[in-house]
């Protein structure tokens, strides 16, 4: 997972699933996960 506005700051993060990404990119940008939402927030 790699973030364009930190430049070689990607990491491998195992047991994440494609799942995490849209919750984690909405933590990223402070928006509130609709109710239900699959997946967690992954901690970089």
């Amino acid at each position: 997972f790699a973030d364009p506005k930190n430049p070689g700051g990607g990491k491998r993060l195992e047991g994440a699933t494609l799942y995490d990404i849209l919750p984690t990119l909405l933590n990223r940008y402070q928006v509130e996960a609709p109710m239900g939402l699959r997946g967690q927030v992954l901690q970089m």
